[in-house]
């Protein structure tokens, strides 16, 4: 079963295995904790990630966007239950620069 929810402005599908942030380079990085939350309880599946895992993931998303790389694959952010350890890690250095050098708090769409 595939549920919507729209949240902070942005599409999100639910799936048992597999969330799908549309457009999620629109997020700002101010409202990342409240969107793990409302994506938690806007489902009815029982998600094994952390809201750190996810929001690396997006912020990894995010830095690429914005450094116009893989524009086409990085719009969107699926936040998939049984990622690799591999792609767990590489968000984790992304998000990691994202935060050092991104524009925090006022993010502007690029």
């Amino acid at each position: 079963m595939v549920r919507w929810a729209v949240i902070h402005n942005v599409v999100c599908t639910l799936e048992e295995d597999q969330i799908t942030l549309h457009n999620s380079y629109k997020l700002e990085y101010s409202n990342l904790e409240s969107l793990c939350e409302n994506l938690r309880k806007a489902s009815t599946f029982h998600y094994r990630r952390t809201n750190d895992s996810w929001k690396n993931a997006i912020l990894a998303h995010k830095l690429l966007y914005s450094l116009k790389l893989f524009r086409s694959k990085t719009c969107d952010t699926v936040l998939r239950e049984r990622e690799s350890k591999f792609r767990l890690f590489g968000d984790q250095i992304f998000a990691g620069l994202y935060k050092a050098f991104g524009k925090k708090g006022s993010d502007q769409n690029v």
